[in-house]
């Protein structure tokens, strides 16, 4: 193997997680909303205009759509906004009353995982003093809001969330991105994880305030899997058999996933880079594998433990591709029925899931490989390595 072609498995694996949190820059200053709500009882004007007569008034706790279209002008100028109204395009002053986002009215049960404040109203300045912890509540409205200016789409996302106003003993009272049962979403898996370290299982995910009950370092079998999806710092849960049910756990040690043991010979046929850890490329000519026939110990997705007579070595299988670049990106929609068969990578030949594991159905890819031999694979966007022979959706 040539330092051009070792560099380029690097840069590809590179290139690949780099696109998972790319952003678009955002005009600077500027809104991203298209509506506002109002937590208070507001005055229109016809001008933004400090001292002005106000023409009317807008009751509390409804959303307003900002006044965008159809005109040159901006529909936002200092701390004022325009808003569409029955009475045409108004003027309101952009206060702490004004929230970036909707309001909606709600009547539901959800189920509270964490400890959170109360407030009085959807501002963090109205912090009550008060907090309630995990327990069945009754919400009665929601406002989904978003920071009032961002540089970046980064910086909108972090900025954005949800207050709930839920019944409680002081009254109704608001609460700020509460963890909620009813809203992660979860994935169903079926496959081993390893457990490096002993974790702590919970009845529910995100219910890190109880005791918890104690696993110990191995192998559990994973049945599917969670994730808050606020951002790269939001964390994975997976949902485990456990004493005759399931348990959730998050695990604080390094956990091998789709993990398998293995006890076959596998032949590289040039040197490669290897690890002394999964998912970690190493570079330098201290980590090159010599060509030759290795016995295979254990693995996790596509990464692939060997015994050489200097121990224990890691490797992707990425590297037995003769171009790892031709592995691309993609967004497609492809179409798995029950004849798909999944596997771990598209050479070793080891099957992930057999046939009757997917019905009709159409899933998101997040990469592609096209074998010298014609065939198209997928890796499928669930989280984690699933790559199938599929066509694209229709």
């Amino acid at each position: 193997m040539t330092r051009k072609r070792r560099l380029a498995i690097l840069v590809s694996a590179a290139i690949l997680l780099g696109s998972v949190w790319a952003s678009e820059k955002a005009e600077a200053g500027s809104t991203l909303s298209t509506s506002v709500t109002i937590s208070e009882q507001t005055e229109l004007f016809d001008r933004p205009e400090e001292g002005g007569t106000p023409v009317g008034a807008l009751a509390a706790f409804q959303s307003l759509e900002v006044d965008w279209t159809g005109r040159e002008d901006p529909a936002q100028l200092g701390n004022w906004i325009r808003v569409k109204t029955w009475l045409g395009a108004k003027w309101i002053r952009d206060d702490a009353s004004v929230l970036y986002g909707g309001y909606a009215e709600e009547r539901k049960e959800v189920t509270l995982l964490n400890t959170v404040a109360l407030y009085d109203g959807p501002d963090p300045a109205r912090e009550t003093g008060a907090s309630i912890g995990p327990q069945q509540l009754h919400v009665t409205g929601t406002v989904a809001y978003s920071p009032k200016y961002a540089d970046t789409a980064r910086q909108f996302s972090a900025g954005s969330g949800t207050w709930y106003r839920v019944k409680t003993w002081l009254g109704e009272k608001w609460i700020k991105d509460p963890a909620i049962l009813e809203h992660v979403p979860v994935w169903k898996k079926s496959y081993a994880m390893k457990l490096t370290g002993d974790e702590t299982a919970y009845p529910v995910p995100y219910e890190t305030e109880g005791k918890g009950e104690k696993v110990a370092a191995g192998v559990v079998q994973v049945v599917a899997f969670g994730w808050e999806g606020k951002g790269p710092w939001s964390p994975y849960w997976y949902q485990i058999e456990w004493k005759g049910g399931t348990r959730w756990i998050t695990p604080k040690h390094e956990a091998l996933k789709y993990y398998r043991t293995m006890d076959k010979a596998l032949e590289i046929g040039t040197e490669v880079y290897y690890s002394d850890k999964p998912y970690s490329y190493a570079t330098g000519e201290d980590h090159l594998l010599a060509p030759g026939t290795y016995q295979t110990v254990e693995a996790t997705g596509e990464w692939v433990r060997l015994q050489s007579d200097d121990g224990p070595r890691w490797i992707s299988l990425r590297a037995l591709l003769d171009d790892p670049q031709q592995i691309v990106s993609t967004e497609e929609e492809v179409e798995v029925d029950a004849n798909t068969e999944s596997y771990y990578f598209p050479v070793g030949g080891e099957r992930l899931h057999g046939k009757g594991h997917y019905s009709g159905e159409k899933v998101r890819a997040y990469e592609t490989w096209t074998a010298s031999y014609g065939t198209v694979w997928y890796n499928l966007a669930s989280g984690e390595t699933e790559w199938v022979q599929a066509k694209p959706a229709e």
